[in-house]
């Protein structure tokens, strides 16, 4: 269906005004559009159609794509969200306490938009001075915190105004260097790590909330459950990872697991799912706090997946 077919009765009223040369040209441009999701920053074009926005000067157009307005009213609604890259595992336990991560995630909370500066939801840039009262900590706790994470480079200071490094987080067009199959990477969005440091991150519970940045390999990109394939594309293919094993990764006893991941929660909802399928218990992530796929959460589709886990199995 050619743009033309597509146009209410005013926009193609409008289109009849333009001179032949400026339509020329919107053909032109059309042609040789490309149709590009803000959110990933991947190559959609052909996935929607598009025609010229008849409500500003031609020969600018706009992409009509349901996908694009659905995740971005989803974005919206959770109050933005920051890019979450998994490049800090060397400093794990090394440098970095459970703790750390957890005031990371939350510092990146307040990234603006493509220069990575710390920045409140004013626009005033946020200092060092700042982040004291900002973070919760006391004096001491806080210079061990900031004197790691600058040596490290996560954070650059430079005086009047403080960034993030943006191989660690990152708010904007996700760059196209970045590869889904070669780097784990997660949405964390504002409002849920916000609220959830507010509720526990001066607390002796600040640790497990780091926890959510340590799962962010193992989350499946479809459906957020915790999983040992998580590249793959099939629902119906994911090899969840069992509690067991989820508390060997995260370093837990076993028997402490399942009360650490549901002893923290977003509001009157869990931050972890615990569901039952047999004797086997698996993970699910609240996708208000964590996501990865560039399309609204279909949380029937998770619990069918995780339904269909144990039937699966059988048949195979």
């Amino acid at each position: 269906m050619s743009f033309i077919e597509q146009m209410t009765g005013y926009e193609l009223k409008k289109w009849r005004e333009q001179t032949p040369s400026v339509k020329r040209k919107t053909f032109e441009l059309l042609e040789t559009a490309k149709v590009v999701d803000g959110t990933t920053g991947e190559d959609i074009t052909g996935m929607f159609s598009i025609k010229p926005n008849l409500g500003s000067t031609l020969p600018q157009h706009r992409q009509y794509k349901k996908r694009g307005d659905a995740i971005a009213q989803y974005n919206e609604e959770q109050g933005g969200f920051v890019f979450t890259f998994y490049n800090l595992s060397s400093h794990i336990d090394n440098d970095l306490t459970k703790a750390d991560l957890a005031r990371l995630l939350f510092l990146a909370t307040y990234l603006s938009y493509e220069s990575n500066q710390l920045k409140f939801d004013n626009g005033t840039a946020i200092t060092k001075k700042h982040m004291p009262e900002l973070l919760g900590l006391k004096e001491q706790a806080f210079r061990k915190f900031y004197k790691t994470v600058t040596a490290l480079g996560i954070l650059i200071d430079n005086g009047a105004k403080v960034n993030m490094s943006a191989d660690y987080f990152y708010k904007g067009t996700l760059p196209k260097t970045i590869k889904a199959q070669e780097i784990a990477y997660t949405r964390t969005y504002v409002n849920g790590i916000r609220e959830l440091y507010k509720a526990y991150g001066t607390t002796r519970k600040a640790g497990q909330l780091g926890l959510l940045y340590l799962i962010i390999p193992y989350i499946h990109l479809e459906t957020n459950i915790l999983a040992s394939n998580p590249k793959v594309q099939d629902s119906y293919e994911v090899e969840p990872l069992t509690l067991l094993e989820i508390a060997t990764l995260l370093g837990y006893e076993p028997q402490k697991i399942a009360r650490t991941l549901t002893s923290v929660k977003l509001g009157d909802e869990f931050v972890f799912m615990i569901t039952q399928v047999g004797k086997e218990k698996y993970v699910v992530v609240n996708p208000r706090i964590l996501w990865r796929a560039d399309k609204v959460p279909n949380t029937s589709n998770t619990i069918d997946v995780l339904f269909q886990i144990k039937k699966r199995k059988s048949n195979s």
